[in-house]
């Protein structure tokens, strides 16, 4: 009996040590978790490996505007990248609110990159997204001035200057919205050792909804890398990476930019049918290096193309480059 009593206690020391063991391994766990969650948040965000242009934000003007009113804003902001090749089409769509009791116009300022080109300008009437078509300005113009004087309500982008331009919306009714579609396509950024990236610009101003989505065809195993969109990452769907984010009442605190994979010894394509069926295509590849012996210093050559130099004898020319590269000159 007593032997029996005394293994029973035995066996409840033995459960009771099992018990603390399993508790103090889940502490430990938990622990460990918990320090590679702070590690994981203080590893620094990823950075492009290209420098990427600084594009300055669209932004919105109210300038008819009194002190003792609100200016039109942004309630959403929609944008969506293609990025085929190296040039991405972008898609953004943006709804503008009008918080006071009067009809109000707006002025939307929207910077692009370096060589963009506006291709689709659509705004909303009666309900629906209707598109716009390329005139000459002046055209524009006075068409624009003609629709307002019949109380139409058109829309009108020009290209102001740089790389920004600038669409007129009116009118914006009170206390109500217009949608605005903007289209252009914009050529990524390189570097000489083969990467690629593009930036699409937010306005950093709160928003009711923000949606931003974007797609590249998978080349290769690597995954674009993705920034500004917090732990998203792009996931493979069919023939195409994608991500989508879409966020409601935020204010935007940086910038997306996307990281293509680097381009090596493959060419990336692109191909696209145009809407009379005929297919276009572009293929960006790197050039080989040649082997053999490198120049010990760089060469410049400065080309004159215009008219002035069209007498000259270029053969000359060229003999004079020859012998500078055999004697080892630069120019």
């Amino acid at each position: 009996m007593g032997g029996g009593g005394g293994g029973g206690e035995n066996g409840r020391n033995d459960a009771g040590g099992s018990i603390m063991k399993q508790l103090l391994v889940l502490a430990v766990g938990l622990a460990g978790f918990a320090a590679a969650v702070q590690a994981q948040d203080r590893m620094p965000a990823p950075e492009p490996p290209v420098v990427l242009p600084v594009v300055p934000p669209p932004a919105i003007e109210t300038p008819a505007a009194g002190t003792d009113e609100k200016p039109v804003a942004f309630e959403s902001f929609e944008v969506a990248a293609d990025i085929r090749g190296l040039y991405a089409r972008v898609e953004t769509t943006m709804r503008l609110r009008n918080p006071n009791g009067r009809v109000l116009e707006g002025n939307l300022r929207f910077p692009l990159p370096d060589g963009a080109a506006v291709c689709g300008y659509a705004l909303d009437i009666n309900g629906r997204m209707v598109d716009g078509v390329v005139v000459p300005k002046q055209e524009a113009r006075a068409a624009f001035e003609a629709e307002v004087r019949k109380g139409v309500d058109p829309g009108l982008v020009e290209h102001v200057k740089g790389n920004v331009y600038e669409t007129r919306v009116y009118p914006i009714p009170a206390r109500g919205t217009r949608t605005v579609r903007l289209t252009y396509v914009a050529p990524v950024a390189l570097s000489g050792e083969g990467d690629a990236a593009f930036l699409l610009a937010l306005p950093r101003v709160p928003l009711e909804e923000l949606k931003v989505k974007l797609e590249t065809p998978i080349e290769g195993a690597a995954a674009p890398v993705l920034g500004g969109l917090g732990d998203r990452r792009f996931e493979a769907a069919e023939a195409i990476w994608r991500v989508e984010s879409k966020e409601t009442n935020v204010v935007p605190g940086s910038d997306v930019w996307v990281a293509l994979p680097k381009m090596g010894g493959e060419a990336r394509t692109a191909v696209e049918r145009g809407p009379d069926g005929a297919a276009y295509f572009a293929v960006s590849a790197m050039a080989p290096e040649k082997a053999g012996k490198k120049l010990g210093m760089p060469r410049h050559v400065l080309w004159d193309a215009s008219g002035a130099g069209r007498g000259r004898i270029w053969r000359r020319n060229m003999r004079c480059w020859r012998s500078f590269r055999r004697r080892g000159r630069s120019s």
